[in-house]
């Protein structure tokens, strides 16, 4: 589960002892969205809910100055369901 959060969200590698990207790193608190930095490459993750929330989130980040790239790997909770047919 994500941090005090419904649903699950695997495959980030931010548990000790997972392997990924960010291996042997752990939630630092129960927020939202967390910020990873590596050589100056942000990785958002978390639950959020509604997708003007990520977008606006995914701004910020690359308003950052040294910021090379953002990868935004954050989920809305409330997404609606697709139309397709």
């Amino acid at each position: 589960m994500l941090w005090g959060h419904r649903h699950p969200f695997t495959g980030t590698g931010l548990f000790p002892m997972a392997s990924g990207p960010f291996s042997g790193y752990e939630s630092a608190g129960d927020y939202p969205i967390h910020i990873i930095v590596r050589n100056g490459r942000v990785s958002l993750l978390g639950m959020i809910d509604n997708e003007g929330d990520k977008v606006i989130a995914e701004m910020r980040a690359r308003e950052v100055p040294g910021t090379f790239g953002v990868e935004n790997n954050l989920i809305v909770e409330n997404a609606p369901k697709s139309t397709r047919r």
